[in-house]
């Protein structure tokens, strides 16, 4: 089109039909949401009788992460006290509007002293793709050794327990031996 010249008329065929995109077919496909299996009434997160919590460190998968294994610490970047990173999911557990709280603790296993510990009030989100699909899952949560440095926790055996608790009482545990090794994160 040159300057100051007029429009050459309509787009053919626009007489009697408007060619203007209907906004409600944008919204389709977040009006459709995920499909749930007809297995699983409660949708891709289903509530058993019977619900548990796994974790394992950034890095491992929950299945091959057990007693006996190697729990891997070290500094955190921004300085500060050790830390262990883990990934945390429940199976079976309810939604909760005012989520969980998660305690995380390394307990020496010879002198039962407190090695390392963390504290979360968290919710979590439904996964319904990957490996998480039908777990309730959490972001990484770090276990810090506080009053501890890199060498005093170098080979020291502590059983690793993860808890949830919810505010109806609900309380999950899961737990093992490990050695911890300053390899880690």
């Amino acid at each position: 089109m040159m300057h100051g010249a007029e429009p050459q008329g309509r787009l053919q065929g626009s007489d009697s039909v408007s060619h203007r995109f209907p906004l409600f077919a944008l919204l389709i496909p977040f009006l459709a949401g995920c499909p749930t299996d007809p297995d699983t009434p409660d949708g891709p997160c289903p509530v058993t009788a019977d619900p548990y919590v796994e974790f394992a460190q950034r890095d491992a998968d929950y299945a091959t992460f057990s007693g006996g294994d190697t729990l891997e610490y070290g500094d955190p970047p921004q300085g500060g006290a050790p830390f262990a990173p883990f990934l945390v999911r429940a199976y079976g557990l309810d939604h909760s509007a005012d989520g969980y709280k998660v305690f995380l603790d390394a307990i020496d296993t010879e002198t039962d002293e407190i090695l390392g510990q963390g504290e979360y009030p968290q919710l979590f989100v439904c996964a319904n793709v990957g490996d998480n699909a039908g777990y309730r899952i959490a972001p990484e949560l770090h276990m810090r050794f506080f009053g501890f440095d890199l060498a005093d926790l170098q080979g020291r055996s502590a059983e690793i327990v993860v808890r949830l608790e919810g505010g109806a009482g609900e309380l999950l545990e899961s737990g093992f031996t490990a050695t911890l090794s300053e390899d880690g994160p």
